[in-house]
């Protein structure tokens, strides 16, 4: 059976398969736990199959955290469609939102996980456009260097509230919200600051 269906998707369609069910067993499982046997098993290929398209792990992962960052973006660029005021609030919702419905990958990522070194430099290129989103929330479309490291460094916050919020949700979630967005509120100034010495 595994031979009839690797014969019948195209190979875009078989590697987007791939992913998909890659994606679907990481949701239940560590991200350091995938594997290509389970991958062929949820496709119901065979192993050589998937090293076909993915000759490492660790191109398999890449490919996961490219979607998942990918819908990650689609979505908060959709907060453009929100009135400037709610803009940063409905950011950081949809923000939360992401890391809750993808909570395995998420801490696994945050807290280190990512030791192959093409995932580190796609976290680096998504943390930049999220902090060009984040620029965009608070009313700067194209934030010049200086503000981009007041910008990442509020990512950094977010992130990092989300990471330790995650596991056992000691406060309640709008109170989560409230914090990131009164820190928010708190940058124009201190951006305004560093941007007069850049």
């Amino acid at each position: 059976m595994a031979g009839t269906s690797e014969r019948r998707l195209s190979a875009a369609a078989r590697r987007a398969q791939l992913v998909d069910v890659a994606y679907a067993w990481m949701r239940e499982h560590p991200l350091a736990a995938l594997s290509p046997d389970a991958v062929a098993a949820g496709a119901g290929v065979s192993k050589p199959l998937v090293f076909h398209y993915f000759p490492t792990i660790g191109d398999l992962q890449l490919a996961v955290f490219d979607q998942v960052a990918d819908s990650l973006v689609e979505r908060l660029e959709r907060t453009s469609d929100v009135a400037l005021p709610d803009r940063l609030r409905a950011g950081i919702e949809a923000f939360i939102d992401a890391a809750d419905r993808h909570a395995e990958m998420y801490l696994h990522v945050m807290r280190g996980g990512a030791t192959d070194e093409k995932l580190r430099r796609a976290m680096h290129a998504t943390r930049d456009r999220l902090a060009r989103l984040i620029g965009g929330w608070v009313g700067v479309d194209a934030p010049p260097p200086a503000l981009l490291v007041v910008l990442r460094g509020y990512l950094g916050l977010i992130e990092e509230a989300v990471l330790e919020w995650l596991p056992q949700r000691p406060v309640p979630r709008e109170a989560l919200v409230d914090f990131l967005v009164g820190a928010a509120e708190q940058m124009p100034g201190q951006a305004a600051a560093l941007l007069g010495r850049a």
